[in-house]
């Protein structure tokens, strides 16, 4: 009777640790040992081309994780801008695109640049950050 004890008590600690890991960004390995997620999330910021039109600038986030992405942070700035895009995941999502489109307030000289950066964090609190992406306003065609 007390081994029958003893083996429910292994399963449900394996249990619990794997539900640990679900949590916090580790996984269970088959020995049974919660290990930390130690690869951080790739992310990138790629313009649209062409542009939509002359009071946008269009652009995509592309994130990916091996485990799961937790949020995806994305700042554009420039003339007149500043804005800050959060997206938030409550289920497991291991990859994403993010389109978004930012509106040129009215009076920007065409040629002045948008900056964008994008930083996604994973699970685990793994973060990165994009390289900047620097979009130039454009010119309205009559």
């Amino acid at each position: 009777m007390r081994r029958i004890t003893l083996i429910r008590g292994v399963i449900g600690a394996t249990v619990v640790a794997a539900l640990v890991a679900a949590c916090d960004g580790s996984s269970l390995t088959s020995t049974g040992v919660v290990q930390r997620d130690p690869v951080p999330p790739q992310v990138s910021v790629t313009p649209v081309v062409p542009q939509p039109d002359s009071d946008f600038v269009a652009f995509n986030v592309n994130a990916t994780d091996n485990l799961g992405l937790l949020a995806v942070v994305t700042t554009a700035s420039g003339p007149g801008i500043t804005q800050t895009f959060d997206t938030l995941f409550k289920s497991t999502v291991t990859s994403t695109t993010i389109p978004y489109r930012v509106q040129i307030p009215s009076g920007v000289p065409a040629g002045d640049t948008v900056s964008v950066v994008a930083t996604a964090t994973d699970g685990a609190g793994n973060t990165t950050m994009s390289d900047t992406l620097r979009i130039l306003t454009q010119i309205a065609i009559p």
